[in-house]
């Protein structure tokens, strides 16, 4: 399982509309699981027709929650195994990979607090 703090909208300015529907359809096809915490505004793009952004309930490789409206950030993290990536969405463009499990299980511990007060 992979955890996210993945602001959908900035990260497609970011990255890009290709190069995150790529990355989507190589998730699928190795079917990792993403629990993904995305910011309230990012409700909006559910309507978009590209089904592969729609957070659809019947998917089983994707769990998706918005945060509380009051939630602002621009930064992005993936938390999986025993890596966290991060990548600036904002105005800083740049990305890293921590390795480290100590590491990796905080910000997993972290992503679960705002989980709970994130809903569907």
């Amino acid at each position: 399982d992979a955890y996210l703090m993945w602001p959908m909208k900035d990260m497609l300015d970011s990255l890009g509309e290709q190069f995150l529907k790529f990355h989507s359809e190589s998730r699928l096809k190795h079917e990792v699981m993403i629990h993904s915490i995305r910011k309230d505004s990012d409700r909006i793009l559910e309507n978009k027709e590209d089904k592969w952004m729609e957070s659809n309930p019947e998917e089983k490789f994707r769990e998706v929650r918005y945060a509380p409206k009051d939630a602002k950030w621009s930064m992005s993290f993936w938390a999986y195994g025993d890596q966290t990536l991060f990548a600036g969405s904002g105005t800083e463009h740049f990305a890293f990979i921590m390795r480290s499990r100590e590491f990796t299980d905080l910000i997993t511990l972290l992503w679960h607090q705002m989980w709970t007060q994130s809903k569907k």
